[in-house]
């Protein structure tokens, strides 16, 4: 089985510890101005490219930088202007630019920076970095690189791939048995990529193993997404571990090959070589979004509206209601079958109008039925405010 590789720009941004991303840390240092010795116009900062793919059409372009003394120079007051160069057809000639926004890989701690970029041909390109430091000066540093045709993750706009992965249900329940992660949410192991392509539901699906990651990252994105799905309960998330695991002495373990981590079948299929990955797919079964390495909250809200529903269809189990009478409901919560809680604000409704939905809500509002409704979705937030009788 194909091994899944840490690339060496990964590696030299990531700490040693890889863990849930929730403990408390020291706030990051102000930038390091790099050091004022070195051969006469050398560069006094060089690029880490961070991402694994570089691909012709639209990129989200991962990189950090660094001093000659190899400290990390990235932070939220060093801003970074970019120029862009087509090596082959003009090498000296800027052919577009952009700027790059900064994200906390891990939250107070190492730093990196993203930029969208669209390159229209595959070959040699090259891309001037300019840093704005807080006290004032400037430093420059150009690097050429190869844009490669096609990566070996599905591209935008391609089929998802459909692939069995592991769920709550192959396992009783036991969460330990299919997640590393200390706080799992139960809802993001309740349904295989293949059940939600048969489904044609969107899902967002998540490539991230708290425990043992590789890049230190893991933990914190997932954290990230578990808090943002929150909004989204008409979205399906769903967590896989990249690696081949093993469950030994009360807790998943990697199954080692000559001492390495081993890719389980699900990564391979996705064709992924680093971790973490998150994809985001819509109800056609198509990738409309992905994100390699840290993400932003903003970034994942961007892409989770782009295919959530602003109208659904709710199964579950009724497990309160604000009724301040009995002919009269404010709201009620609904367990879904997926584990999310979703709040459907109803009222006031007088039950006794015979006004809209009202046999339907009288039958079934006790907590502890079971309900079928369809909604809609106030804002993209878990507020329903017109509901139908869906059974």
């Amino acid at each position: 089985m194909r091994r899944l590789v840490l690339t060496l720009a990964l590696a030299s941004i990531a700490l040693a510890a890889c863990g849930g991303g929730s403990a408390a840390s020291p706030p990051a240092s102000a930038a390091t101005a790099p050091p004022a010795s070195g051969a006469a116009g050398a560069p006094q900062i060089l690029p880490i490219f961070v991402s694994s793919e570089i691909l012709a059409g639209k990129n989200r372009f991962l990189f950090s930088l660094t001093d000659r003394a190899n400290n990390v120079v990235a932070a939220p007051d060093v801003p970074v202007a970019l120029e862009w160069y087509d090596v082959a057809a003009a090498p000296d000639q800027v052919a577009f630019t952009s700027d790059a926004r900064f994200l906390w890989a891990i939250e107070g701690q190492k730093g990196l920076y993203a930029a969208d970029v669209e390159f229209p041909t595959a070959g040699r390109w090259g891309v001037r970095f300019t840093a704005s430091f807080p006290d004032g000066r400037s430093e420059q540093v150009r690097a050429d690189f190869d844009v490669a045709a096609a990566g070996s993750t599905p591209a935008i706009g391609a089929p998802a791939i459909s692939v069995d992965t592991p769920t709550a249900a192959d396992v009783g329940g036991d969460l330990a048995k299919v997640s590393t992660d200390t706080a799992p949410n139960p809802a993001f192991y309740q349904t295989s990529v293949a059940d939600a392509l048969s489904a044609k539901e969107p899902f967002v699906l998540v490539f991230a193993t708290p425990a043992f990651c590789q890049t230190a990252i893991c933990g914190p994105m997932l954290d990230n997404v578990k808090a943002v799905a929150a909004d989204y309960p008409t979205l399906t998330f769903i967590n896989v571990e990249p690696y081949k695991m093993v469950f030994a002495d009360g807790r998943l373990q990697p199954e080692l090959a000559d001492g390495q981590l081993q890719a389980a079948v699900w990564t391979d299929a996705w064709g992924l070589r680093t971790e973490p990955w998150i994809f985001v797919v819509d109800g056609s079964g198509k990738v409309t979004a992905k994100f390699e390495g840290a993400v932003a909250k903003d970034e994942l809200t961007a892409a989770f509206d782009a295919v959530a529903p602003s109208t659904g269809r709710a199964t579950g189990i009724v497990i309160a209601v604000d009724q301040p009478s009995i002919t009269q409901v404010n709201s009620f919560t609904l367990r879904t079958d997926a584990g999310a809680e979703l709040v459907f604000g109803v009222g006031p409704l007088d039950l006794t109008d015979g006004g809209f939905n009202a046999g339907h809500l009288r039958e079934h509002m006790t907590t502890g039925t079971a309900i079928n409704v369809a909604f809609e979705v106030a804002e993209s937030r878990p507020i329903a405010t017109k509901l139908t009788d869906a059974n």
